[in-house]
């Protein structure tokens, strides 16, 4: 996490995740990628470089792929208040799950888990659309064939003015 108060790169930025149903991808890592799996993963969401959040008049900003690792983790969950303001904020374009249990209450969730092992990142912070696979220890680059999708990426409004009183 980095606070800062300038805004020298577009809000626009971000990191598009892609997950996999398929039991040959699950918590696999890079020794076991192969392009022609491209076509089993889908984007998931996209994690803003800048979603607005701003704190004790700083910018919050995602500067690295470690971050989003733990954002898609809950490392910002504050267990007190039930509260992750850091995803609510960098967290765009997820689908929604929804359903009822057998005692007729309704359930909903989102259409993704946690970023895991086998799971892929594209880097379009940087500009240049790289993609790193989750792997055991840290992050592999792979060759990925993928086209991003336009409801998964982030919106260029200011979404959150002040949360100055935010602690971590």
């Amino acid at each position: 996490m980095k606070l800062r108060e300038n805004n020298e790169r577009p809000h626009t930025l971000h990191y598009a995740i892609f997950q996999s149903s398929d039991r040959e991808c699950l918590f696999r890592g890079a020794k076991h990628w192969d392009v022609a799996k491209s076509d089993k993963y889908k984007q998931v969401c996209s994690v803003s470089w800048f979603g607005g959040l701003e704190i004790d008049g700083g910018s919050f900003y995602i500067e690295d792929k470690e971050e989003v690792f733990k954002i898609l983790n809950g490392y910002y969950y504050n267990e007190e208040s039930g509260e992750d303001i850091v995803d609510d904020c960098h967290v765009v374009g997820y689908g929604i799950k929804r359903g009822v249990r057998n005692d007729g209450s309704k359930w909903e969730c989102r259409d993704m888990h946690s970023l895991s092992v086998g799971d892929i990142i594209v880097d379009n912070a940087n500009g240049d659309g790289k993609a790193f696979i989750v792997d055991s220890f840290g992050f592999k680059e792979i060759d990925f064939d993928y086209e991003p999708e336009l409801s998964k990426l982030p919106i260029t409004d200011s979404r959150v003015d002040a949360w100055a009183e935010v602690q971590f």
